[in-house]
């Protein structure tokens, strides 16, 4: 069976990759801060392709020159084994994915039948301090 190629918005940049991106829009960056920073006819593209990254990610890069900053600051401060790491989405919250996981397996075992208001339910018995009621 084929592996799935994961879409270009699930691929997470190192911040060596973010930087590189940011400083190849923002050498095209006029002087005014509050306007949309310009690229030469067929750049994003290009960009988008070498990075890995959509189309949709270019754009909103260009609108967004406070982001592209954010990003040029983090890198100047960041250790140098920081800039090579790529970013996890999976880090977030380990213990509710694994505590979910393992109460959506023993409902898939037994003869329960899964939907939002049991889940709504449990998270909100389990977890109380994410869902403020």
């Amino acid at each position: 069976m084929a592996q799935a190629v994961p879409k270009k918005a699930d691929r997470w940049c190192t911040l060596d990759e973010r930087y590189q991106l940011a400083m190849a829009i923002l050498e095209h960056a006029g002087p005014a801060p509050d306007f949309k920073i310009n690229l030469p006819r067929g750049l994003g593209k290009r960009l988008a392709e070498k990075f890995n990254v959509s189309d949709a990610r270019i754009s909103a890069l260009k609108k967004n020159r406070q982001e592209l900053l954010s990003i040029k600051s983090k890198w100047e401060t960041a250790k140098p084994e920081e800039r090579s790491q790529t970013r996890s989405s999976y880090q977030r919250f380990p213990l509710v994915e694994e505590a979910l996981f393992s109460w959506v397996s023993a409902c898939m075992q037994n003869p329960v039948r899964l939907n939002l208001h049991l889940v709504h339910r449990y998270v909100k018995w389990y977890f109380p301090y994410m869902h403020p009621d």
